[in-house]
């Protein structure tokens, strides 16, 4: 049986993001209306600006893990899941949706630096990015024409991202909006975790929690032995903090590609072991075995599925 990994690699290079965005047209086709999608593709050309350095004020991302690529993952993934559900009989308000979707894009701009601010990267705001992420979100949306209700559904669904944040806690007005939030919180995972280049930008990852004074004291080796600890503790926050909107990955790819897998959660339990594996055999030369590994030959497909269940706007 193909692997996860490779599937997903072959539905959709994730590296490009105008082969990202148009996945994601494709699988929201008839869930999305065209005029929300337009407003999609104008956050996501605002975004794409932003990590460039072309963005008025701000200079380009200097994260290499939290980079432009980690979003549109995050992006894809977040489609992904509000197709699983609609197509599972979970209908999700309209306006909420495309919310849900620019909450995603702009989940990770709290890693960019202004302009003048030359000190370092932005991997030193780690422990405060979410709500810096919010404050750009605040002035983004108002610049573009959100209203104030549209900004506190892009707070909320931001603050779903935080690891730690206590959702329970989270003024969501409506059920659908704290799904919303609920599948952002687990995009933000799935993307990364599932990602091809997951192992091989880990050491980034462990560079930018040095530097935003997350770790200290913990070496390299030691924080990569620890990620599958950290996995197990993601299962446990999407069954529990997270509601077990994860599930609706494989009505996905049931249905859009006719695939009955998670091949997310096959993805990301490929990605653990083949690290454990290199740790254990490699302890001090590790990281040429991270790198992507050579894509093989593309495997056959079923063809898509792109109907979808009729959409119900509430």
């Amino acid at each position: 049986m193909t692997d996860g990994a490779t599937i997903l690699a072959s539905i959709v290079d994730a590296g490009k993001p105008k082969l990202v965005l148009g996945e994601v047209h494709r699988t929201l086709a008839g869930i999305v209306e065209k005029d929300d999608l337009h407003r999609l593709d104008q956050v996501f050309s605002d975004v794409q600006r932003l990590f460039a350095g072309r963005y008025p004020g701000y200079s380009k991302c200097n994260t290499r893990y939290h980079d432009l690529e980690h979003t549109t993952d995050t992006l894809l993934a977040m489609g992904r899941l509000i197709h699983g559900a609609v197509e599972a009989g979970r209908a999700i308000e309209r306006h909420t949706t495309l919310l849900g979707l620019v909450s995603t894009l702009l989940h990770d701009t709290g890693y960019i630096q202004t302009d003048d601010d030359r000190v370092g990267t932005g991997a030193k705001y780690t422990a405060g990015h979410i709500f810096r992420s919010i404050k750009f979100a605040r002035e983004y949306l108002r610049s573009r024409g959100y209203s104030r209700a549209d900004y506190a559904v892009c707070r909320n669904a931001l603050l779903c991202t935080g690891i730690y944040n206590r959702i329970g806690k989270i003024p969501f007005r409506t059920p659908d909006e704290a799904l919303i939030g609920k599948m952002l919180g687990t995009s933000d995972l799935l993307g990364q975790m599932a990602s091809r280049r997951y192992l091989e930008k880990l050491p980034y990852l462990y560079r930018e929690l040095v530097e935003g004074e997350i770790l200290k004291h913990v070496s390299e080796y030691d924080f990569l032995e620890n990620t599958t600890a950290f996995y197990h503790s993601t299962l446990d926050r999407f069954a529990g903090d997270l509601g077990g909107a994860s599930a609706y990955m494989r009505d996905h790819f049931r249905t859009r590609w006719r695939i009955d897998r998670d091949l997310y959660l096959e993805a990301t339990e490929e990605n653990i072991t083949y690290l454990g594996s290199v740790l254990r055999r490699h302890p001090t030369d590790y990281l040429p075995l991270l790198k992507r590994r050579k894509k093989g030959p593309k495997p056959a497909l079923p063809l898509g599925n792109t109907r979808t269940r009729a959409h119900s706007w509430v």
